[in-house]
């Protein structure tokens, strides 16, 4: 999928991960305190930091050690990525405090445990020296525990970040971008989609030309008047653009330009503007409703596409001046 363009479920599960940050980095604010005597200690929002392993988004929290005072030792993901009780589990049943803090085994030089009983031999003694290899380097420091977000280029927590992981994992993969998602796509009411779906319509043939099927591919890209808006757009913006056969082409063609961003989110634009234009169009003929005239249906897309443009990127800085002689080399 392009980067620049995220789904709305992604984003609003974003701004939650920032409350549950906040909450992990600002144990003094009052909102916080409210939530910890209401509910569980913390409050709820932990849980799946506080489970064996860490999965999704979660993988980029990380807890950074620091005097240990707030970090559980047998019960926190704080050494690797899933808590010691699971990865030492025979330990975890023989520990004398299975809640201590990570603090209490330390005593300033070492690490100190302690048992409920002695063991000679067998798997305890090999999991006790896997532990104390595992902890060799590991040593507090004065400064308190923390949380650092290890997904992009700053260790604290983003928004953005955070969409475009969470984008990666729920949203369709290949070369459809969702701008324009495929099941929109089969969605669509031409012709040739409610013929498939076994409506009786009077005939399957293009609305616009009369020549050919009416599906998705012909009516935006193939249709004679497709055509012609097509070759006039490409005219006007300076390039040379092939003959698409599908959506997935023309998204294809706009994202692989050797352009800077800004230019290719001027090409999207232009390019979802006119399929909108050719749909438009297409559904004045089937309602009989005052009809765009085939003259103007250029002039519909540089004027649509400019409001579109300047909506979506409010600190744009080209004028219409400029958009009507070329919005791509200006």
């Amino acid at each position: 999928m392009s980067g620049c363009h995220s789904s709305l479920e992604s984003f609003s599960h974003s701004l939650l991960y920032k409350w549950r940050w906040q909450f992990l980095n600002s144990p003094n604010l009052l909102w916080v305190d409210l939530i910890k005597s209401c509910s569980e200690s913390d409050g709820g929002f932990c849980m799946a930091l506080r489970s064996n392993s860490k999965k999704g988004v979660w993988m980029g929290i990380v807890n950074t050690l620091g005097n240990g005072h707030s970090i559980r030792l047998w019960n926190d993901v704080w050494c690797g990525d899933i808590m010691l009780r699971a990865r030492f589990s025979r330990l975890y049943v023989v520990a004398s405090d299975v809640d201590a803090l990570v603090s209490d085994y330390w005593d300033g030089q070492d690490w100190r445990f302690q048992w409920v009983r002695n063991f000679d031999g067998g798997v305890l003694v090999d999991q006790a020296l896997q532990l104390r290899n595992l902890l060799q380097s590991v040593h507090l420091s004065a400064r308190r525990d923390s949380w650092l977000w290890s997904f992009g280029y700053e260790d604290t927590f983003l928004v953005k970040e955070t969409r475009l992981q969470l984008d990666r994992a729920i949203l369709p993969s290949g070369g459809l971008a969702t701008r324009w998602n495929r099941v929109v796509l089969i969605r669509i009411p031409t012709r040739d989609n409610l013929d498939r779906r076994g409506l009786d319509i009077d005939s399957v043939l293009c609305l616009v030309c009369q020549q050919a099927r009416e599906d998705i591919n012909h009516l935006f890209f193939t249709c004679s008047v497709a055509l012609q808006i097509w070759f006039k757009v490409a005219k006007w913006v300076e390039l040379h653009i092939h003959s698409f056969f599908s959506v997935e082409e023309q998204l294809q063609w706009v994202d692989g330009l050797t352009t800077v961003r800004s230019k290719r989110s001027i090409l999207d634009s232009v390019c979802s503007t006119l399929l909108w234009v050719l749909w438009t169009f297409r559904n004045d003929i089937v309602f009989g409703n005052k009809k765009m005239k085939k003259e103007i249906l250029f002039d519909s897309v540089v004027s649509f596409s400019f409001n579109w443009y300047r909506a979506r990127n409010c600190k744009a800085s080209i004028s219409w001046t400029e958009w009507l002689k070329n919005p791509v080399i200006n």
